[in-house]
């Protein structure tokens, strides 16, 4: 691809990201059709194509991982909007339930109201048509001056009684019109925070449904890229078939093998099942480059068995390769100090030293090899992934010319 066609593929990859989520996928498997058109692939082109779909799977993983962190961020953000809302709704139907209680109360402090109002009016009535009569014609209707004194207070009783009871009334009349209005007022403070929660509560459910739309967008470049990846070295695992003529021996350039086992499968005591680098699982209980392991190495490669053997069965301190992990990368990439493993690289074997095929046509990716013996005629043992048949583990004899030694420090 030419620095041109780079510019602008990245042009349209940015554009395509500020698309809406559902078009992005029709997007991507377009400008895949257009970057990756079916051609004749030559063996001398394997390294160049592996190399960028690895990082396009890198970078594009990363991203979807970020946008995972993203709406889980979000979701714990609308989980507590939900929490927050559900309480406020709780506050609304009490304080409703409150403020029916006064207007219940309202309406019956207001009818005894109006019955202390009938009880006074028909006491004033009574001593008015009382007042009619003269003192002496009412004593001469009692039966006695004491029936006459004891009429007037029990009357007077009664008229203080009603009016007292008029104004504790009206009194508490007062006091629940304000605690209906203060109820009315709490009310609409607590409606207009409920519509501003559920705004919020929409924004963040729009924002998580994009943010999720995206996620998925990146995981779909991520599965083609893994699939083109897988026909790139299918392609190279036959060159080397090829190469080799299909037998237990051969020379492949200044490479030379014979004893090769063939595909043996998942074996050779690499795991089942473990967490990755970015949170995702590789083992053999995943296919070939599922995942990446601990190392950012793809599952099940080459790589990946030779940085698990030497650290987990001979102890050696392999750390990250931070994407620079290739086969051929392995002796700048382990002694680089930047790297942090210092590791030493020369043409010397040792058992748990890693023997790295350097690039060529028919390896344009390398190759890692564990050495696990060491015959002292030129000829050293490995172990392997990759080789032949994919993601399974094989053995064979190499000579100790035309590959380097990488030798860790133990941990």
């Amino acid at each position: 691809m030419t620095s041109n066609m780079r510019t602008k593929t990245h042009s349209v990859i940015k554009h395509i990201f500020s698309l809406p989520p559902r078009v992005i996928a029709i997007a991507v498997f377009v400008v895949t059709l257009l970057i990756f058109p079916a051609t004749q692939v030559f063996a001398d082109s394997f390294d160049d194509q592996i190399r960028a779909l690895q990082q396009d799977v890198a970078r594009y993983q990363n991203e979807a991982n970020s946008l995972r962190a993203q709406a889980d961020t979000l979701q714990n953000a609308l989980s507590a909007l939900n929490a927050e809302m559900s309480a406020l709704q709780n506050q609304i139907n009490l304080k409703e339930a409150e403020l029916a209680k006064i207007n219940d109360t309202i309406i019956k402090t207001e009818e005894r109201l109006e019955n202390q109002k009938k009880l006074l009016a028909g006491n004033l009535r009574s001593m008015y048509l009382e007042g009619q009569v003269s003192s002496l014609e009412m004593v001469a209707s009692s039966k006695s001056i004491s029936d006459f004194i004891d009429k007037q207070e029990y009357r007077n009783k009664i008229r203080d009684q009603v009016q007292k009871n008029i104004t504790e009334i009206r009194s508490l009349k007062e006091l629940l019109a304000q605690q209906k209005l203060e109820a009315e007022h709490v009310l609409a403070d607590q409606k207009a925070q409920r519509e501003v929660l559920a705004n919020k509560k929409n924004e963040q459910a729009n924002l998580l449904a994009q943010t999720q739309g995206q996620e998925q967008a990146y995981r779909q470049i991520v599965t083609s890229r893994q699939a083109e990846i897988a026909s790139v070295q299918a392609q190279q695992r036959a060159a080397i078939a090829k190469a080799r003529g299909g037998n237990n021996f051969g020379t492949i350039g200044s490479f030379q093998f014979k004893n090769f086992s063939g595909g043996l499968g998942c074996t050779g005591g690499y795991p089942a099942s473990m967490s990755g680098i970015f949170g995702g699982k590789w083992g053999c209980n995943y296919s070939i480059n599922n995942n990446f392991d601990q190392w950012a190495l793809y599952n099940r490669q080459c790589v990946s068995w030779a940085a698990w053997a030497a650290y987990y069965r001979f102890g050696k301190d392999v750390r990250s390769f931070r994407g620079d992990g290739n086969a051929y990368e392995w002796p700048s990439t382990a002694s680089n100090s930047y790297y942090g493993m210092n590791a030493t690289v020369n043409n010397t074997p040792e058992v748990g030293a890693i023997a790295i095929v350097p690039k060529s046509s028919s390896f344009p990716y390398g190759h890692a090899m564990v050495v696990e013996q060491v015959y002292g005629n030129g000829w050293v043992k490995v172990s392997q992934y990759n080789f032949d048949e994919p993601g399974e583990y094989s053995t064979m004899d190499i000579i100790n010319t035309g590959v380097v030694f990488v030798h860790f420090r133990d941990r």
